[in-house]
């Protein structure tokens, strides 16, 4: 959202902030609601440059699983999966469920 130009590996680095930083479906609804706000988080980039994070992580995260949340009209991760192992013969389906 804030509109950082970033190399792999500070996307990475990003990619591993956002991890330790992710939120509870609980805290995102809270924000999503307005009932509270997201906490700033600073992060240092490998070269050095800090950057700022407020719901990026929680929204980053969820839209994994609600991708209208990014605008992007498309199935989430968990039903993506259960296509995914739709697809497959059906003697392989079980052992992908449990």
């Amino acid at each position: 959202e804030g509109g950082v130009a970033l190399s792999a590996a500070e996307a990475a680095a990003v990619k591993e902030a956002t991890i330790r930083v992710a939120a509870s479906t609980a805290e995102f609804d809270a924000i999503a609601k307005g009932e509270t706000e997201a906490e700033a988080r600073t992060h240092t980039l490998p070269d050095g440059r800090v950057i700022t994070t407020g719901k990026e992580p929680l929204v980053c995260a969820e839209s994994l699983f609600q991708p209208k949340l990014a605008g992007v009209d498309r199935a989430g991760v968990v039903e993506e999966a259960y296509h995914s192992v739709m697809s497959c013969l059906a003697e392989h389906r079980r052992p992908l469920l449990e």
